[in-house]
C-alpha cells in the first residue's frame, strides 16, 4: 500500500479522542471510511452516467443530498461528544 499524508481541522474534542488512539488504528479507521465514501461515489457516478437528470438538476439533488448528510453527522457529532 502507499502512504498517503491527510491534514484534517478537527474540532477539540474530537482532536483529544484521536490523540488517545494508536496511529494504526487510525490510519485503518481512516482508509475503511475513505474506501466506503469513495465507493459510494463511484456508484453514484455511475447511475448518473445513465440518467435523464441535467447537470443542473443533478447538482442541485446533490447540494441538498450534502446538507442533510452534513445536518446528520452533526447531529450525531452532537449526540455524542456534545
Amino acid at each position: 500500500m502507499k502512504e498517503v499524508v491527510l491534514k484534517l481541522e478537527v474540532p477539540e474534542d474530537l482532536a483529544k479522542e484521536l490523540e488517545r488512539m494508536k496511529s494504526k488504528e487510525m490510519s485503518l479507521i481512516a482508509s475503511s471510511i475513505l474506501l466506503e465514501r469513495f465507493s459510494r461515489l463511484v456508484k453514484l457516478a455511475k447511475l448518473f452516467e445513465k440518467s435523464k437528470l441535467s447537470k443542473e438538476k443533478a447538482e442541485e439533488f446533490a447540494e441538498k443530498f450534502n446538507e442533510r448528510l452534513y445536518k446528520r453527522y452533526e447531529k450525531l457529532y452532537m449526540e455524542r461528544f456534545g
